[in-house]
């Protein structure tokens, strides 16, 4: 993709989804479903938002409850879809350095998953780019 009006340049990755541009989101989740379910959704037959989230986030009861009262207020709110990943950045670049040890690492892509390390660098990179949300 060429260059763009918003800034970004020639061969920089674009949003996949509905999910922001790679370092955009920096309001956190809650704002971003806010930003997303105002969307008119019942014109369009899909929207999938992916979402990494960093996994000590929604560790113990206080985590996964949070986590789930803002699923539910998204779709309340008509929200439509949310994919997401539970990994962190370090996560992501120990299987970098370690590949053999991290054969089982999966990371959402789009409209599919894939093995993090058998992922060309470029990619690996845009992927660990993408912002890491906390809840």
């Amino acid at each position: 993709l060429g260059a763009m009006p918003d800034g970004r340049r020639k061969g920089q990755p674009i949003s996949e989804n509905m999910s922001p541009s790679p370092g955009a989101a920096t309001e956190g989740l809650t704002s971003l479903f806010r930003s997303l379910a105002r969307l008119p959704f019942k014109r369009v037959c899909s929207g999938p938002l992916n979402v990494r989230i960093t996994p000590k986030l929604v560790k113990g009861a206080d985590g996964l409850a949070n986590l789930a009262a803002a699923l539910r207020t998204y779709f309340a709110a008509g929200g439509l879809q949310v994919q997401l990943s539970f990994v962190s950045v370090d996560e992501l670049r120990a299987a970098q350095a370690h590949p053999e040890a991290y054969r089982d690492l999966m990371v959402r892509i789009t409209g599919y998953s894939a093995v993090f390390v058998d992922m060309s660098r470029p990619a690996q990179e845009e992927i660990i780019a993408r912002t890491e949300m906390m809840v």
